[in-house]
């Protein structure tokens, strides 16, 4: 499972584990952000990280339109 967030994610771990849904075990799970957050967690959480500060702009650094 994706989540569209970190947060998210950690809302699906534990509904994954009140209904007895083991991760990594019964169900992969993702995230997406890299929030520091994920880093405490048990399992560890796959998760994306964006990097912001580049996007946005070009290879020759001038600012996208």
């Amino acid at each position: 499972m994706f989540a569209v967030t970190d947060v998210m994610a950690v809302g699906a771990l534990a509904a994954f584990r009140e209904e007895g849904v083991r991760v990594p075990e019964d169900v992969s799970l993702a995230g997406f952000d890299d929030v520091p957050l994920v880093r405490e967690l048990s399992p560890a959480l796959a998760t994306v990280a964006l990097p912001l500060a580049g996007t946005g702009q070009r290879g020759d650094g001038a600012r996208a339109a």
